[in-house]
């Protein structure tokens, strides 16, 4: 049997996801979601059988955001700073589960998917406006099969056309808790943390 190729797997599960009717009400695009999930999970589990590697895979959710399900973690690190760099905070919410929670730098709780995404689009056009970030090292620690916590070293810099209001040049740590569900991996729980330790380690890592 010829194996369906990678640039095919995206377009059926934004047919699944979709639907040839669409969908009307809450409850009916929830249920069109899950199913668009399950069959996410099937490919990913049957590509792993086949000996596939897929990093990931991206698919349309009911309402039009374009969703990647994760199969490492760590991806999710990458996928943060992308689309934080990118001011887009939606597709930064699409990182996190709906009932997630996100404590960022200055204290500020963002609770729930809306919450984080509400909260980032007020940050993009205050103190992260000209903001870039990139992880330099993230260190992955196994809980279980399904849950892994993430350090992740993060470096801000403000960019030469920025405003001098906001956030200053600086690093943090992030920790990201994150679990394996039907959307593949996606974070669960994450706290941004100054970095403003100096001096010697005293034997521990910084």
């Amino acid at each position: 049997m010829k194996a369906r190729s990678s640039t095919e797997t995206p377009r059926h599960m934004i047919g699944l996801c979709v639907g040839k009717n669409g969908v009307r009400g809450p409850r009916l695009a929830r249920m069109e979601e899950d199913r668009c999930a399950a069959a996410v999970a099937r490919f990913l589990s049957s590509a792993a059988i086949l000996g596939h590697s897929l990093s990931s895979l991206s698919f349309a959710t009911t309402s039009g955001v374009i969703m990647t399900a994760f199969d490492r973690p760590e991806q999710l690190t990458d996928a943060f700073a992308e689309n934080l760099n990118a001011h887009d905070p939606a597709a930064l919410g699409e990182l996190f589960t709906e009932d997630a929670e996100f404590v960022n730098i200055m204290g500020m709780r963002m609770r729930g998917r809306q919450g984080i995404v509400d909260g980032h689009a007020w940050a993009f056009n205050g103190p992260l406006r000209g903001r870039r970030v990139r992880f330099d090292h993230v260190d992955a620690l196994g809980v279980t099969d399904e849950v892994t916590v993430l350090h992740g070293h993060c470096i801000r810099e403000r960019e030469p056309d920025a405003p001098a209001e906001g956030l200053p040049d600086g690093t943090s740590m992030l920790v990201f808790v994150t679990r394996r569900g039907p959307h593949g991996w996606q974070i669960v729980a994450a706290t941004n943390v100054t970095e403003t330790f100096s001096g010697s380690s005293g034997g521990f890592r910084v």
